[in-house]
């Protein structure tokens, strides 16, 4: 424990897989030393980081349709939808839908208002030594102020590296031999994203003198940014940007093995079912995440699919849990599964690929199918099938029997398994979250 308390606040978009990751990056490196976590959290995550230590900071959002948000995750899901970035489509036309919706959604907008007037009521409380944000922005009270600020990467961390040809264009799913031309256009589509933003002008109307346009003057703003993204996944340009860019690996470490009862969790029926004499031993976790969960046309063909295989399947349903019935004796599914505390009984992995998920995969050693839905996620899934490491499918358009034979294929993988073993072994021994934390209270206390 530190000598001296320190108050930090941590800010990140209003989304699942971003706020876990802040919380997993401040707990251990943070709080366990003593600090005061400030978190800012929309109001449909009230009370869900307080049993962590940390304080909360309440506000809330309203969406293009002027309501508030109801569940954590649910909003943007649903947004996703109604701007059509789910489904099939080419990897143009998908970048294209992705630009529409972060520069036009009032969400966004909205989001920044709210996080501005709770900013400043915390600065005139408390004295702030250290924000922690994940955002794409950073907040002009916070730009303005002369507080030091961390940039946390809850994401993949390609979409920072957009610019660079050394590495395929982000949100993309791409591969480094792709063709340049193809290349060169969607590096350009993600560039004119970034000049058209409603940020700006926003910033103007709040009273604040606009940003420099020059990026690089914006990121001098920035001590560091963190992250976590396993270094056998990770690309070598990045790895690279050490010691500006720390990389954690994970965010959320379970290096106890801490787990849950499987039996309790599922129950006694459906944990004791031999299915008939044919089960065959393995027990495989699927997650689509908060966002793929909503589309029930994929969520129903998935589970079909998976029905007639004889392994034993848990499904994290999703926000609309109670809208569809799983078809297979062999599955078992609640809105919400405790992933961290299933992920070391459990033999694979099937997900959208969200970097929560994949790195908490990882770092548990368990081979896994990345089914992308958009941004990061094509990204995560491209490194994996680069690395030799896992299995891409199409979720829109993936062939019932492709399915089926890489689930068996990795599953009897034992080469793969052993280098899974030992990237496990050594993350679940780094210090990177103890030198995060000493690293952070140096910045404090210059």
């Amino acid at each position: 424990m530190t000598q001296t308390m320190k108050n930090i606040v941590v800010i990140s978009l209003n989304a699942v897989g971003h706020v876990n990751g802040c919380r997993g990056a401040t707990i251990d490196s943070l709080i366990s030393r003593g600090h005061r976590v400030y978190f800012l959290l929309e109001k449909a995550f009230e009370g869900q980081l307080r049993p962590y230590g940390f304080e909360e900071i309440i506000y809330e959002v309203s969406n293009d349709r002027n309501e508030p948000t109801k569940k954590p995750g649910e909003q943007m899901a649903n947004d996703l939808l109604s701007y059509k970035i789910l489904g099939k489509m080419t990897v143009e036309e998908k970048l294209r839908q992705m630009l529409k919706y972060f520069v036009k959604s009032d969400t966004f907008l909205s989001y920044y208002q709210q996080v501005e007037i709770s900013l400043k009521r915390l600065m005139r409380q408390i004295q702030i030594d250290l924000f922690i944000i994940d955002d794409v922005y950073i907040h002009p009270a916070i730009y303005y102020s002369n507080i030091p600020v961390i940039k946390c990467i809850t994401s993949a961390p390609f979409i920072f590296f957009a610019s660079d040809p050394a590495l395929p264009p982000p949100f993309t799913g791409l591969p480094s031999n792709a063709d340049p031309d193809e290349m060169n256009k969607c590096r350009q589509m993600l560039a004119d994203m970034m000049k058209k933003n409603a940020f700006a002008d926003y910033i103007e109307k709040l009273g604040y003198e606009k940003y420099p346009d020059d990026q690089r003057e914006l990121e001098k703003r920035i001590a560091f940014n963190i992250y976590a993204y396993p270094k056998e996944l990770n690309h070598w340009k990045i790895e690279s940007a050490h010691p500006r860019w720390f990389n954690l690996e994970v965010f959320n470490r379970n290096i106890q093995y801490d787990t849950i009862d499987l039996e309790e969790l599922v129950g006694q029926d459906f944990y004791h079912n031999d299915l008939d004499g044919k089960f065959s031993g393995k027990w495989i976790y699927v997650s689509m995440g908060s966002m793929g969960s909503v589309d029930l046309e994929l969520m129903q063909r998935l589970t079909l699919i998976l029905a007639k295989t004889q392994h034993k399947y848990i499904i994290s349903k999703g926000p609309r849990h109670d809208e569809y019935e799983l078809p297979g004796k062999n599955m078992w599914g609640a809105r919400f599964i405790p992933q961290i505390k299933i992920l070391p009984l459990i033999d694979l992995v099937i997900t959208h690929g969200g970097n929560n998920t994949v790195t908490e995969t990882f770092a548990q050693g368990k081979p896994m199918i990345i089914m992308p839905l958009f941004c990061d996620q094509l990204d995560n899934g491209q490194r994996l099938v680069e690395t030799g490491l896992g299995v891409c499918l199409e979720p829109y358009d993936f062939d019932e029997q492709q399915l089926l034979s890489s689930i068996d294929r990795l599953l009897m993988d034992k080469k793969l398994a052993d280098k899974l073993y030992r990237a496990s072994e050594r993350i679940k021994k780094s210090e990177a979250h103890r030198l995060f934390g000493e690293k952070v209270e140096q910045l404090m206390n210059e």
